[in-house]
């Protein structure tokens, strides 16, 4: 619950991330991106309907033919699927809504937390140049 996480975040937040990346800013990976990230070919933001086609290009960077890859299809499907699929279900194979969902999430969580929240992950506000969220 948002009151459990609440009080879980305010009690360490470094140590919640030295047991789960998921709270440790991406700034932080592949040896400091702040001071890497310039030698990386891509490194780029991800949505349902351009994922196929850069997962696509990635791969042939690597070598590797998506058909190859097992469930490529149903994991990315063509936009054209995804056009089909999002008329007639209201979603998407590989859309989780997680953009919904956090925002939902998040509304419990007090200002002052939020604000710490955001503060944590400052770094990666500002290496990839993205806006704070309006749910913060």
């Amino acid at each position: 619950s948002a009151v459990e996480w609440t009080a879980k975040f305010r009690s360490s937040r470094a140590t919640m991330a030295k047991f789960d990346e998921h709270f440790r800013p991406q700034a932080h990976f592949c040896g400091g991106l702040e001071t890497t990230l310039q030698y990386y070919n891509t490194v780029e933001e991800l949505d349902a309907r351009s994922t196929r086609e850069k997962v696509i290009i990635m791969l042939k960077r690597a070598g590797i033919k998506y058909k190859t890859v097992p469930g490529f299809d149903s994991i990315f499907p063509e936009t054209r699927a995804y056009s089909q699929f999002t008329r007639a279900s209201g979603g998407h194979v590989h859309d989780t809504n997680a953009r919904f969902k956090v925002a939902r999430y998040y509304k419990g969580i007090p200002p002052n937390t939020l604000r710490q929240l955001v503060e944590t992950f400052d770094e990666d506000y500002r290496l990839f140049n993205l806006s704070i969220p309006a749910w913060a």
